[in-house]
């Protein structure tokens, strides 16, 4: 979530006589999210990840619903991306397809989580320390805003070495107001270093920044 956006995630199963399946029809560009009459379409994610693609987003579904790569999935997820914050009387997930209309409304908790104004994080340090084999990334962010926010950021270290390698790792935490989170990890140098001897390590999502690590020295 960014200072004037927010996510809204939705599960989503596509069924055909007794089968259930993450794919099919309607397709994924048939869902909105309505609120108070303004129309917000579902977006894309995949593009904004790096390293691998999506499976589970915020406990919905197992896959993008729709996504070529359904495979045996039987729940997809749906994303939106509503202003923030969204102070509305009612709100709902719309799909239309094949003339007809269909609608799922946000339940009042759900629309009042919409309503609250998104914590604001400062980065206050990013580093790495090298070992004889490792290195510890290291991290320290603030909640500089009057409300409890959630901290939702992923470090890459990569792997130059390895194909396919998923570089991230997910930092998912809840922050009070005025608090800071410090984030520590050791990760392995073994398959890491580029052709020059260094690594660039970065963090992304509320913060974002970068560390270069010559690994060489």
């Amino acid at each position: 979530m960014s200072d004037d956006r927010q996510f809204v995630v939705a599960a989503v199963q596509s069924r055909t006589g007794k089968a259930a399946d993450a794919e099919g029809e309607p397709r994924y560009d048939a869902f909105e999210l309505v609120a108070d009459g303004e129309v917000f379409p579902a977006v894309e994610v995949e593009d904004r990840t790096v390293g691998a693609y999506t499976t589970s987003l915020a406990g919905c579904g197992q896959i993008r619903y729709d996504a070529p790569s359904v495979g045996a999935h039987t729940v997809g997820w749906i994303t939106f991306e509503p202003t923030s914050p969204l102070a509305v009387s009612g709100t709902a997930i719309r799909c239309q397809h094949d003339a007809e209309t269909a609608e799922w409304s946000l339940s009042d908790e759900q629309i009042s989580k919409l309503a609250r104004p998104a914590a604001e994080f400062e980065l206050r340090s990013f580093e790495a320390t090298v070992g004889e084999a490792s290195v510890d990334v290291s991290f320290v962010a603030e909640n500089v805003s009057e409300v409890e926010g959630r901290f939702l950021a992923a470090v890459y270290w990569p792997t130059a070495g390895i194909a396919d390698d998923d570089e991230s790792t997910i930092v998912d935490r809840s922050v009070a107001a005025g608090d800071r989170i410090e984030w520590t990890k050791t990760f392995d140098t073994e398959y890491a270093a580029g052709a020059d001897g260094t690594v660039t390590a970065s963090v992304e999502g509320v913060i974002s920044g970068e560390t270069k690590v010559d690994l060489g020295a």
